[in-house]
């Protein structure tokens, strides 16, 4: 449960009272009056509350900063029941981050006038949302462990500097429906050796690809495009190396398969161009598909121990998934690891009125039945049983002055457990 902690003060109580000093603007065709919203911290969040202009009724979340100390982030959709709609110009900014995903609520990414929600930060992987329309100036500025990113289809624009200085970003995949790209939007992006650029792109900036830092062509950077486009307009005016493509390359990732005990770890290569992936499972004849990700492995969990499954994983082009599954890999589950806990014998008494000796034990997890094996010449010979509710038996009468061994077993799943007997045996001298 978020803890809340009102920090806008006194200040923020009479601008709500008074209506005046509020800045309103607009969002998704609704009037909002930020200024008037108290700012409140979470165990993972400092967010706002936004509230409708008119009605002052909180409407959707705003969040302003990460404060959680976890490198695995997933964004809330909701927060106090409402929707996350926006994240601040510095939610993310220098923050010490591996992995973040943003959920389907978030509508727009704010942004300042040199820095955005990742701006700085360590952030590796960033899955975005369809609903998003765009990515501001500044987002990923100079987020040097980036490696990847799948801008989604609901992507019309790319602004100034979104991606500047991400020195390890590799693989970028730019989908159709993109329509503009920024002035330096991928410059100094010195590990981005190719970028395939759809052709539904019409606006694109100055020293937008290609470009070090210093405004010098990359000589190893090659742009990917269709003939005659802005793209291959841009790429002939700028001297930049290019490549004409006439159709994607459709292919599926080969994955490699290790089997746990109740779960199957898979992992595959990236596939030049793929939207996102699809991990399948093959069953009653047909492929289903368990899970879809923009990443390069995945987890199944919750199958049988000691079972035989099938998994493929294929990958999506122009919105429509390559149904191959020439790459699927069958695994067999671990057996499950029992670990047996034998009985502990607690007591042995001999009785001289009787020449029989009681034996008691505490009980074994998971046992059926128990028994009391004795060693006679060199071998071990059952002689009494009881049930797995039951934790004493008598020895059959004994020799006065003889000396005995004793053992006391357990039955599981079927079968007496006889291992390391002979360390787990005891002696009894009769009276």
């Amino acid at each position: 449960m978020m803890k809340k902690r009102v920090i806008s003060g006194l200040a923020a109580l009479v601008l709500a009272l008074s209506g005046s000093g509020a800045a309103v603007g607009n969002f998704d065709g609704l009037s909002f009056d930020i200024a008037a919203s108290a700012e409140y911290s979470g165990d993972d969040y400092i967010y706002n509350y936004i509230a409708d202009g008119v009605t002052g009724e909180r409407v959707a979340v705003s969040i302003d900063e990460y404060i959680g100390d976890s490198t695995n982030v997933i964004i809330p959709s909701e927060i106090d029941g409402l929707p996350v709609t926006t994240l601040g110009e510095a939610a993310f900014k220098g923050k010490e981050i591996d992995r973040v995903v943003i959920p389907n609520s978030v509508k727009s990414l704010s942004y300042d006038y040199d820095y955005g929600v990742f701006s700085d930060s360590t952030v590796r992987t960033v899955i975005l949302p369809d609903s998003l329309d765009s990515i501001p100036r500044a987002t990923f500025m100079n987020c040097a462990s980036l490696e990847s990113i799948i801008i989604p289809s609901s992507i019309t624009k790319i602004g100034y500097r979104a991606f500047f200085g991400c020195t390890s970003l590799t693989n970028v995949t730019l989908n159709e429906g993109l329509f503009s790209i920024g002035d330096e939007a991928f410059k100094h992006c010195t590990s981005l050796k190719t970028i395939l650029v759809p052709k539904s792109v019409k606006e694109i900036g100055v020293y937008a690809f290609g470009y070090r830092k210093s405004d010098h062509v990359m000589e190893d950077f090659t742009l990917q495009c269709y003939r005659n486009g802005i793209p291959y307009q841009y790429a002939l005016s700028n001297s930049i190396n290019y490549e004409i493509v006439s159709a994607i390359s459709k292919y599926n990732p080969d994955i490699t398969a290790t089997a746990g005990t109740n779960s199957v770890s898979l992992n595959w290569n990236t596939v030049k161009n793929a939207q996102k992936y699809a991990v399948c499972g093959y069953s009653n004849g047909v492929w289903n598909v368990l899970a879809e990700t923009a990443d390069t492995s995945y987890e199944v969990k919750k199958l049988k121990t000691s079972t035989n499954y099938k998994f493929a994983v294929i990958a999506m082009f122009e919105d429509e998934w390559y149904p191959d599954y020439s790459n699927a890999k069958s695994v067999t589950t671990k057996e499950e690891d029992i670990t047996v806990v034998y009985p502990e014998v607690t007591g042995v008494y001999v009785s001289r009125k009787t020449h029989q000796a009681r034996v008691e034990w505490e009980p074994a997890a998971g046992a059926e039945r128990y028994c009391i094996a004795i060693l006679e010449n060199g071998k071990w010979n059952v002689k009494s049983y009881v049930n797995s509710d039951t934790f004493e038996l008598t020895t059959p009468k004994l020799t006065p002055g003889t000396i005995y061994t004793f053992a006391i077993c357990a039955r599981f799943n079927g079968k007496w457990d006889t291992s390391k007997i002979n360390s787990r045996a005891f002696n009894v001298c009769a009276l």
